[in-house]
């Protein structure tokens, strides 16, 4: 007769003839307590796991235990049919990771730390131009005041969307829109943001750490200090509205944060319109990307992952594997394959960025580009790639005469950039007149855009220093500190007192000497030396 049902027979001891019921197998043995990862407590070191927030515990051996109750035999489950028992594999001990301090950095100032007079112009319904409530446009650049009249001085500047920044060596000012946060001070009537005040988290700063460099984007704005720390405020934005600075975070930052772990130090950033890119201090380089990334921007996200929220944070971009396209042959709107290069071991002289796009400058004078290419501002024809996600070479963005790119900035649809001679070239869009090129010069064929560099002829015999772009318009200062504009007019950015479209540059005509320039969305803020 079979043995009832939770019943099994098992082997008789030796001289014994009959068999003894066990117990069901739902009555299980006890087991002894698993060990668990101990919580911090007082005395014990924590360190920080780099970017991902976790925590470790160094503590010895004996106290790496938690207490229990009672002894138990911990019985192990039997082997499974047909494999052979194994041991546990032994944990391996903990240890603590040690954090190293930060490397000494102490970056140069822009003009020598000189400073010189903040001038605004074009429209400013916000009040990014910094004249008060009752300036909303302006047609030649006016000097910027402070509401006691007193005009203030920079020896760097920048334009975010519709709000302005502008550095001095014992203050930092902004004015503009401050929806959210971008102004990085607190603002209770909308009048206050029509005059340039004073971020008062930098004043105590700046008595042992000046302003090495200010960028903004939209709704975000962040500065490099000469330590190589890097401080932002406002928030990020994607398709869906705002997304926070941090991860799981949604959260805008009202007054200045450290972004990166505290331990990394950067030598430039650079920001796009929802996306920031810094530089490590550390040769060769690495770039580090953070914001949103749905054109590709960010450098180091698939197709899919570019709606998530999860690449908010700063991650490396890897140069290892850059696409090389300058063999790529383009027909039938088929792309061959591209080979991967490794630029990883590259010197990189600097980052920029246009509004959707990032450019990595290399020493070789090559220039490493993604994001938005929908008007082959990239240097690639749009029907091959209109947003390139991975870092790549293009053949559009190589120099004509193999020359080395000294420096690059961008628009909403084109891209400007200078070489190592003081000769400006452009490509993308051609509308409105951004590219500076005549449009009998492109012909019929290129009257929409251009997809290769190409040298604007009414700058080549200039030497240009410093070149800017705001969306539509584009802009270029000369040795001798004459300022040069192009482009849309009806937005008041080329200083001629007129609103028609500038096709080709045109000199600004004043007595003032010109030394940089950012342009914004439909506002731009120059440093003038005036007699």
């Amino acid at each position: 007769m079979p043995p009832k049902r939770g019943v099994r027979k098992v082997p008789s001891k030796k001289g014994e003839g009959t068999s003894e019921p066990q117990a069901s197998s739902s009555a299980r043995p006890k087991r002894g307590r698993r060990k668990l990862t101990p919580l911090p407590e007082e005395g014990d070191t924590v360190q920080e796991n780099g970017l991902n927030g976790t925590f470790v515990v160094d503590r010895t051996a004996a106290e790496d235990t938690v207490m229990e109750e009672e002894e138990e035999e911990e019985v192990q489950p039997p082997p499974k049919r047909g494999r052979k028992r194994m041991s546990p594999s032994p944990t391996p001990a903990r240890t603590s990771r040690v954090l190293r301090a930060p490397p000494e950095v102490h970056l140069s100032l822009p003009n020598d730390g000189k400073e010189y007079r903040v001038a605004t112009m074009g429209s400013g319904e916000v009040g990014e131009l910094g004249h008060g409530p009752l300036v909303t446009e302006k047609r030649r650049p006016g000097i910027v005041k402070t509401v006691d009249k007193v005009p203030i001085t920079a020896y760097t500047i920048c334009a975010g969307g519709i709000h302005t920044l502008a550095a001095s060596a014992d203050k930092v000012y902004s004015f503009g829109c401050n929806d959210e946060g971008v102004l990085g001070r607190p603002t209770s009537e909308e009048e206050e943001n029509f005059r340039p005040d004073l971020i008062p988290l930098f004043t105590p700063l700046l008595n042992s750490c000046k302003v090495s460099k200010l960028t903004a984007g939209s709704s975000h704005s962040a500065a490099l200090l000469q330590d190589g720390t890097i401080y932002v405020w406002g928030t990020f934005r994607d398709v869906n509205g705002p997304i926070g600075l941090r991860a799981n975070n949604s959260k805008r930052e009202e007054t200045p944060v450290q972004l990166f772990d505290e331990t990394m130090r950067f030598r430039d950033i650079a920001s796009g319109e929802h996306h920031l890119v810094a530089l490590t201090h550390d040769e060769p380089g690495r770039v580090f990307t953070a914001g949103a990334g749905v054109c590709g921007e960010l450098g180091r996200l698939s197709v899919r992952e570019r709606r998530g929220t999860h690449h908010i944070a700063p991650l490396e971009v890897p140069l290892t594997h850059v696409h090389d396209m300058l063999e790529v042959k383009v027909g039938k709107k088929q792309r061959g394959a591209a080979r991967k290069v490794n630029l990883s071991q590259v010197n990189i002289s600097g980052v920029r960025t246009a509004r959707n796009s990032t450019f990595v400058i290399m020493s070789t004078g090559q220039i490493v580009v993604f994001g938005a290419n929908n008007k082959g501002q990239l240097g690639l024809d749009p029907s091959v790639e209109a947003c390139i996600t991975r870092p790549s070479l293009t053949p559009g963005m190589m120099h004509p005469a193999k020359k080395r790119w000294k420096d690059v900035c961008g628009g909403m649809h084109h891209t400007l950039l200078l070489d190592e001679d003081g000769h400006v070239f452009a490509l993308g869009r051609a509308h409105f007149g951004i590219l500076g090129i005549s449009p009998f010069l492109l012909g019929e064929e290129h009257k929409d855009g251009i997809f290769k560099a190409t040298k604007i002829p009414d700058l080549q015999y200039k030497e240009t220093v410093k070149i800017g772009a705001a969306d539509f318009n584009s802009f270029a200062i000369t040795k001798e500190g004459t300022f040069y504009a192009w482009g849309m007019g009806q937005n008041n950015c080329l200083g001629t007192d007129s609103e028609v479209d500038e096709l080709t540059p045109k000199a600004l005509v004043s007595s003032a000497t010109f030394k940089d320039v950012s342009g914004g969305s439909n506002h731009v803020v120059v440093l003038a030396e005036v007699d």
